[in-house]
């Protein structure tokens, strides 16, 4: 019997289609082995289907998701052949695959037959850059040569386990490596010395989808240092062996691959965590395989040595990587402003420690900051620290020992700005959700509140570069995006939820305040940035820009689409308010006049005195798009649409922390005005077409589904201060 072992993640939409390839191959004596590795959507119930219909299949599901390795090693501990083919859950053979690769194995003598690849994209096209690498032959070679074929650069013909026949046998020493990835490169060396003989076929039997969309396709993160060190350990094996020519080549490929994700974890910002200390013990250990290697390998160990010079330096050329983006996004003169006043900070802070507490936020006392900064207020905690919120200087309300400085911004004159920077760097705690404050060592403490989970790529424009004492971070699976992309190593990360967040689960009276509680429905929209207006002057965020459309709403052309959506919510009695985005340029709708869909501003808040979220979470449904505000309204269990008409456009100008962002959005997918108006009825009618979904997302990404967020994080101040 043949084994085909399938290891299944997150794959409802194609599973099917592999299982009834599997099914249909010419060779009748196989079994179908599943493994689900604890996928969030419909995988399982699909695959269990599938059993249901064909005695041939059997399927397993692991109850968490443990990663490809695990999955890998269960199919062959679980499979009843006595022979193995991989195939993944997305990809396809011939018919005649698994037959003319027994044949092949049998007539010589061998224990793997490797099939070639032919690589396609999620459409089906060919991908032709990589198909013209193959160099695959119809070859019978010994274990020493087919690991020579390991050291060629388009070894990934080679190295794959999803398009080989094995015996099963030659597992039985052999595992995949738990938790990584790149988990063929790692064993795929010693299976074949396990071997016999090893077969490889010219005729592509394989069809490999690359999606856009893969966990090994984003541009650098941590787990991509699996590969280097599958490539560390393949290099020990052959000097083990005494192959030490297929050493110096399989060298040579760890170096080029170190060079280069070197390179990549500085530019990406992904330097971070135990990166560092993983990139000195494989540059130290390449450079000591060097020093065993002949002497006509000499070139590498003095590029080994220049390399450790650069890796020493890490710290200067990622401080050089920020200066040369800020003077691309601001212009040199700016960026040296910018600089000199880092400057200034830095030597102020050496002056003694202030007993004063910091806040920031924007809109001013709004945001993550403004409920910790109530709670430190009703803890007395002003009584032994001066409170002082940084904005325009306005006072916006009264308490014993609290005070308004104008920023460098809101600024009238130099002493303005020294006061400022002086109260920054001297300052006992720094507490902030949007200005960067930045962390000045000693005693005193600098914690990011942030204003939202990753989702779309910061690009650069906003991130923390590790400079700041603790992170707030909503709960651990956030926790290699948020390093990532906002530059922040892990071990500074505070799980705790967001405080804002307890705003949408406790009832309040912001509905009577601005006269809305006469509506039957009420639906909030918070369409994430498009066009900017004149107050956003970052010239990262000008490239951000999507297509100028008519309106400067999502979904809406014309201005008879937004009066198609104002009759309907007039007709039954809903509202429907659009809170833009503060860069977001709605000047097209100044002179339109809506009854039922109305804009909402920051001032029109500070006005009513209430907070964004509070009025949030009395709404009956949401709108949105690829806005961080979707993670946090999960929390209401309440119906949200998103608009994602420009998808494609976003991913293309700006992308998203996740290769395919429709895995984590979920809700009523809204394209045009009229899917605009059908996720309206089903508002009004009850209709929750999404439910089952969003609770899942939310399950996954909220550690904390109560509102004591705020007090988490008050008691972790009161503890440093107190």
């Amino acid at each position: 019997m043949i084994s085909i072992c399938i290891p299944v993640y997150q794959a409802e939409k194609y599973i099917a289609r592999t299982v009834e390839i599997a099914l249909t191959q010419s060779y009748s004596d196989l079994e179908i082995l599943i493994v689900n590795d604890g996928s969030t959507d419909h995988t399982a119930e699909v695959c269990q289907d599938l059993a249901k219909k064909d005695s041939r299949i059997r399927f397993l599901s692991m109850e968490k998701n443990s990663g490809i390795s695990a999955v890998r090693n269960r199919l062959v501990a679980e499979a009843k052949g006595e022979f193995l083919y991989f195939l993944d859950d997305d990809d396809s053979i011939l018919p005649e695959t698994i037959e003319e690769s027994y044949h092949l194995l049998l007539k010589n003598h061998a224990d793997m037959v490797v099939n070639n690849i032919f690589y396609v994209d999620e459409n089906g096209i060919p991908l032709d850059s990589l198909n013209r690498q193959n160099i695959m032959r119809d070859e019978v070679l010994t274990p020493r040569e087919y690991c020579g074929k390991l050291c060629d650069s388009h070894a990934n013909f080679y190295c794959r386990v999803a398009n080989t026949l094995f015996r099963r046998s030659l597992f039985e020493n052999i595992h995949f490596p738990d938790g990584k990835i790149n988990e063929d490169e790692a064993i795929i060396h010693q299976l074949a010395c396990a071997c016999r003989r090893i077969v490889t076929t010219k005729k592509c039997y394989y069809t490999y989808v690359k999606r856009a969309y893969t966990i090994t396709g984003s541009p650098f993160r941590e787990k991509n240092l699996d590969r280097l060190d599958a490539w560390a350990g393949r290099v020990k094996f052959f000097l083990q062996k005494g192959w030490n020519d297929l050493a110096v080549l399989a060298a040579n490929e760890l170096l080029d691959g170190l060079i280069v994700a070197f390179a990549k974890s500085l530019y990406y910002g992904v330097y971070l965590n135990d990166v560092p200390q993983k990139f000195q013990f494989l540059f130290q250990y390449a450079y000591t395989i060097a020093e065993r290697l002949p002497k006509p390998n000499l070139h590498q160990r003095k590029v080994l040595a220049i390399a450790s010079v650069i890796l020493r330096h890490a710290p200067v050329y990622i401080k050089y990587l920020d200066l040369r983006k800020k003077i691309a996004d601001y212009g040199p003169f700016p960026a040296a402003k910018d600089e000199i006043y880092q400057l200034v900070l830095r030597i102020l802070a050496l002056l003694p420690t202030q007993n004063t507490l910091v806040f920031e936020s924007n809109p001013e006392m709004s945001g993550n900051t403004y409920p910790v900064y109530r709670y430190l207020l009703d803890k007395n905690l002003n009584k032994k620290y001066k409170f002082v919120w940084i904005g325009d200087g306005e006072e916006k309300e009264k308490a014993e020992n609290l005070f308004f400085l104008r920023d460098a911004r809101h600024a009238r004159g130099v002493l303005d700005k020294i006061t400022y920077m002086a109260t920054i760097a001297t300052a006992r705690g720094l507490i902030y959700s949007n200005r960067l404050l930045g962390s000045f060592g000693r005693d005193r403490i600098s914690l990011c509140l942030q204003h939202g989970m990753p989702l779309k790529k910061s690009g650069g424009t906003y991130c923390v570069k590790n400079q700041c004492t603790a992170a707030l971070c909503v709960s651990p699976y956030f926790a290699d995006t948020y390093s990532s992309d906002f530059r922040v190593d892990k071990s500074k990360m505070l799980f705790a939820g967001f405080p804002r967040n307890d705003y949408l689960l406790r009832k309040n009276d912001s509905l009577e305040k601005f006269g809305f509680s006469s509506f039957d429905k009420i639906i909030f929209w918070l369409p994430t940035f498009r066009q900017r207006n004149d107050k956003a002057m970052n010239k990262n965020v000008a490239a951000y820009e999507m297509e100028k459309r008519g309106t400067g709403i999502p979904c809406m052309e014309t201005e008879e689409d937004l009066r198609r959506v104002n009759e309907y919510c007039k007709t039954v009695n809903a509202l429907l308010i659009l809170k833009p985005h503060p860069m977001q340029d709605l000047s097209l709708l100044s002179e339109i006049e809506l009854s039922h869909f109305i804009l909402l501003r920051d001032e029109d808040l500070q006005e009513k005195n209430v907070q964004l979220y509070e009025i949030l979470g009395q709404t009956d449904a949401m709108i949105t798009d690829y806005s961080s505000v979707y993670y946090d309204y999960l929390l209401t269990d309440k119906p949200i649409g998103l608009t994602i008409d420009d998808i494609d456009q976003y991913i293309e100008k700006r992308g998203f922390v996740y290769r395919n962002p429709l895995e984590i959005l979920k809700g009523q997918y809204i394209k045009n005005t009229d899917d605009l108006l059908d996720f309206l009825k089903a508002v009004v009618h009850s209709d929750d077409k999404a439910k089952k979904e969003r609770q899942e997302v939310k399950e996954k990404i909220h550690r904390f589904q109560d509102d004591g967020a705020t007090k988490r994080v008050g008691d972790y101040l009161l503890e440093k201060l107190l």
